[in-house]
């Protein structure tokens, strides 16, 4: 193809100088000039033999390609690790319901215990005892409700769908706190669980209905409608003058099996099974937020690798390098061409193109341009 285009110039060159012609050898792309057929010939065998020994990193194609793989590794490296943060939005509030339905059990516990006593050093009457224990008991139903079924206190969907572990323990006879793990019926604690439930639903179950009998057996809670203020007709209650303990009532402390058994959650069966699900809810997003990181480990070393390895080394440099060796070329194909068939003028600025002089020249003046201007 070389061969074909020197005999192509040599033969215009020899043309044109027969008929005085002159040759213009920087055009602008696509312009055409006075170029006569056989110029546009070379021409076309030009841009064809170096369309044919163009490499493929030289292409449009190949930093297409490159450029889309980089950025579809970027976008991927920031989107897949994100995907997590939805589960993690959905476990965040069973988490905190988790955590305060564990601290509603024992202020359950300790408020009841207050209401049994009676003795004013709560500094509360027993009708505000009473309110605070039947509140702190709705609450902590609720919470509990809401971290098995979900629909509520901003949790969309419950334990029970989402963790088998969770299930085991609440649901079944299951009790990994104990060091029998299949004895979840004997409480150890003197009190018999609910009858119909298995597992912590049956310990929890009992926890309510003994807070609720203490509540009922030395309560004093207000019917509906009842404006009574707390306190009428005891004004001793309300200014607490006197301050003494009920030795019956401590008495019932160890008689009363209802306040027995919600005394003994405090650090028993209810206590530990509901720490324990709360350190599988835990479990669980440590290992979400896990994923996410290793996620992002892999890709992003992978998307540096492609930024490096792909565009610096297989496309960007060995460019650059193919661009001087080409400019190699180009310098010993002009030098090749005959005397004949350039001007004097483009002789002298095709030596220009073809070396390094020029471009050092043009550095050592902006050099001198902005020590001057320094």
């Amino acid at each position: 193809a070389a061969d074909h285009i020197f005999k192509g110039i040599r033969r215009v060159s020899i043309g044109g100088a027969s008929h005085g012609g002159s040759f213009k050898v920087f055009r602008g792309p696509g312009s055409t000039g006075d170029r006569n057929p056989e110029e546009l010939q070379v021409v076309a065998d030009l841009e064809e033999c170096l369309r044919t020994r163009q490499a493929w990193y030289l292409g449009w194609r190949a930093y297409l390609v490159c450029c889309t793989v980089m950025f579809g590794l970027g976008m991927l490296s920031a989107i897949l690790p994100s995907l997590n943060m939805g589960q993690l939005i959905t476990l965040a509030p069973i988490v905190a319901e988790a955590q305060s339905r564990t601290a509603l059990m024992m202020l359950v516990a300790h408020q009841s215990r207050e209401l049994m006593l009676d003795d004013g050093l709560s500094r509360t009457t027993r009708r505000q005892a009473s309110r605070l224990v039947a509140d702190s008991l709705q609450q902590l139903i609720d919470a509990d409700n809401a971290v098995r079924h979900g629909n509520g206190r901003g949790i969309g969907q419950g334990a029970d769908v989402r963790n088998e572990e969770h299930n085991r323990i609440m649901y079944s006879s299951y009790c990994p706190w104990k060091e029998d793990e299949t004895k979840c019926s004997d409480d150890g604690q003197g009190g018999q669980t609910h009858e119909g439930y298995e597992g912590l639903l049956a310990v929890s179950r009992t926890f309510f209905d003994s807070v609720e009998n203490v509540l009922a057996r030395y309560g004093d809670v207000p019917a509906p409608g009842d404006a009574t203020s707390d306190g009428a007709g005891r004004a001793e209650e309300r200014l607490f003058d006197v301050v003494e303990p009920r030795q019956q009532r401590v008495a019932a402390l160890d008689t009363d099996a209802d306040i027995r058994f919600v005394l003994a959650n405090m650090e028993g069966d209810l206590f530990e099974g509901y720490t324990l699900i709360k350190t599988l809810f835990d479990d669980e997003m440590e290992s979400i937020l896990d994923n996410a990181i290793a996620t992002n480990n892999l890709l992003f070393p992978i998307y540096l690798i492609s930024i490096v390895l792909g565009f610096q080394i297989f496309l960007f440099r060995r460019t650059v390098a193919r661009a001087n060796k080409e400019r190699e070329i180009t310098q010993r194909c002009i030098e090749r061409i005959p005397a004949y068939a350039l001007a004097e003028s483009e002789v002298e600025r095709v030596k220009e193109l073809t070396t390094s002089t020029s471009f050092e020249e043009e550095e050592n003046q902006h050099e001198e341009s902005d020590s001057e201007r320094g």
